[in-house]
């Protein structure tokens, strides 16, 4: 695995869109049980902290509010193990991400990510994010919405939360200004549909079995990762895949360095 600054593409300041970085975050990540034992809630936690502990100028302390008998489900992460406790998984990760990230609440938590329905012990101090999932659709907002990636094992409404839900602690942390990111109450993202709406929208359901063809991924940074680790997810999936990189160190496969933070006007 090859060793890079993770924090040297957050540090511009958009064009003057963001402000220097301000007092980083202590997260804490509370999860509904129910949810934290499905495979969808899995996936959504281990991008989530997979992203937050990238955020190295601006966090510095993720916990996740999860029981110790909470079991790894297969096929959650390359990076993650099989078997054992999903928390050890989960921390072994970040860990590996970011080596000085605290992983123990020492220091009192200034965000609060609230993953599926809410618990009774919210802090009105806290700001609080609510995160949820619906099968091909993401959501975050300040207020809560249903858990509703009941009907299949789709990876990519977890995903699309997990990187809202991070690019809203990175925004609140570099305070963007109002006019380029002020959160709404709460934003479903359909990525079948590739557009917001009021609600998750499911989407068609994945099929059981996807028969996939031999193919060549040329370029294995961030987005080749980011594919490789969602074909990796998807339920059913068999192909052949070759990756095909020029780093001399090899291919990382732990590059998830995006946050949605921008559209296709500014990539330029």
């Amino acid at each position: 695995m090859t060793t890079n600054d993770l924090g040297n593409r957050q540090r511009g300041d958009l064009d003057g869109r963001l402000h220097p970085a301000l007092q980083p975050a202590a997260v804490t990540v509370a999860v509904n049980e129910a949810v934290a034992r499905s495979r969808p809630g899995q996936h959504l936690l281990w991008m989530l902290t997979n992203l937050l502990a990238r955020q190295v100028d601006e966090v510095v302390q993720v916990t996740v509010d999860l029981d110790p008998d909470v079991e790894v489900l297969p096929g959650i992460s390359p990076l993650v193990p099989d078997a054992g406790s999903f928390a050890d998984a989960l921390a072994t990760a970040a860990r590996r991400i970011n080596p000085h990230l605290d992983m123990h609440r020492a220091t009192p938590p200034t965000v609060r990510l609230q993953v599926g329905a809410e618990r009774a012990d919210v802090d009105a101090d806290m700001h609080t994010l609510y995160v949820s999932a619906a099968s091909w659709s993401g959501y975050v907002g300040a207020v809560e919405a249903p858990w509703n990636a009941t009907r299949d094992d789709n990876p990519i409404g977890p995903y699309i939360a997990a990187c809202l839900a991070a690019a809203e602690v990175f925004k609140l942390v570099r305070g963007v200004q109002e006019e380029y990111g002020t959160l709404p109450a709460g934003t479903w993202y359909d990525a079948y549909q590739l557009t917001t709406s009021a609600q998750g929208d499911h989407g068609p359901p994945l099929p059981e079995q996807l028969q996939g063809v031999p193919a060549v991924l040329a370029g294995v940074g961030a987005v080749g990762s980011a594919l490789l680790h969602t074909l990796y997810a998807v339920p059913g999936l068999h192909a052949d895949l070759i990756a095909v990189d020029n780093d001399p160190d090899g291919i990382d496969i732990t590059n998830l360095n995006r946050y949605t933070l921008f559209d296709l006007s500014l990539a330029a």
